[in-house]
């Protein structure tokens, strides 16, 4: 099972927990992050394909899972946070030690 099967299955079990022991979903605050602790020229394909699967596809399960609850409701708030930095470097330079 991939990494994005595991988000699917995990965000289909929150919206169902959420619906069937927290009331409903009035609002999803999406902040997925994870970063590779390597230089941008260090990340292969395995590390980009689990930043993606965490900030983008996590992200994108959990609220395809709970929007329906909203929509049912016509009331609802999605808000998505994200910082520029977490993918790969905590500063830009011109230091090729870090790139």
């Amino acid at each position: 099972v991939g990494e994005r099967d595991g988000n699917k299955a995990g965000a289909g079990t929150v919206g169902r927990t959420a619906r069937s022991e927290g009331g409903g979903v009035a609002s999803v605050i999406n902040t997925a992050a994870i970063r590779p602790r390597k230089t941008l020229l260090g990340v292969g394909g395995e590390d980009w394909e689990r930043v993606r699967d965490v900030v983008l596809d996590g992200t994108f399960y959990m609220t395809r899972a709970l929007i329906g609850e909203m929509v049912k409701n016509k009331y609802g708030s999605v808000l998505f946070f994200w910082q520029p930095n977490v993918c790969f470097l905590d500063r830009m330079t011109l230091d090729s030690n870090l790139i």
